[in-house]
């Protein structure tokens, strides 16, 4: 990196974990600290804010990968810990108007800005995650986590080795337990008559 791009990022507020500065590097066409500026200068949507948490959700359109994603960043320290392609964004719903929105804030001088396209379209496969508890007594119950789209030829072994997509499914796991549950088991499948493949629960720190 230059000393040039080093000084502009020292004039910024905006941080980055290395977990993030690596997502942006392996996911994104423009730099860490063009996201920064992306930001600080609010061409982005506020999401939420994780419960109690100082970690809120910015959701931003990046023009030159024509393609939304999600920011997770500390508002206290305005560290970013994760940038996420936003169909792997499952804690709230992104409405098609927050992504219209996102988009023209990146578009300059009103140019206009084309149909939007829909992430989970007719035709593309997602990955189906499944868990089963089991409460102090035995008794076992099946619930349906959620869904990632599948991005090209992405295989399961290969998606449960994204990071991301593991700190997904444990948000899911801690959303869905009821109190006096374990985990027994966590499966995916590819399409929703995919085989069932079994998740190791020790990368979901079970």
């Amino acid at each position: 990196m230059s000393s040039d791009i080093l000084k502009q990022e020292d004039t910024l507020q905006t941080q980055f974990t290395d977990h993030a500065s690596a997502r942006v590097w392996k996911r994104l066409h423009i730099s860490r600290l063009e996201v920064a500026r992306i930001l600080e200068d609010d061409q982005c949507i506020l999401l939420g804010k994780d419960g109690a948490s100082s970690k809120i959700h910015k959701l931003f359109f990046s023009a030159l990968d024509d393609d939304w994603f999600v920011a997770v960043q500390d508002e206290r320290s305005g560290v970013v810990v994760t940038v996420l392609p936003s169909n792997y964004h499952n804690r709230w719903h992104i409405s098609p108007e927050a992504l219209q929105l996102a988009r023209k804030l990146i578009e300059k001088d009103g140019e206009h800005v084309p149909s939007l396209t829909i992430a989970n379209a007719v035709g593309v496969m997602s990955f189906w995650f499944t868990a089963i508890f089991e409460d102090s007594r035995g008794i076992r119950r099946t619930v349906n986590l959620g869904s990632i789209p599948r991005e090209g030829e992405t295989t399961i072994l290969r998606v449960m080795a994204d990071t991301d997509v593991r700190d997904l499914v444990k948000d899911w796991l801690s959303q869905k337990i009821a109190t006096g549950e374990r985990p027994v088991e966590v499966l995916v499948r590819l399409g929703k008559k995919g085989v069932r493949t079994p998740v190791d629960l020790r990368s979901l720190g079970w």
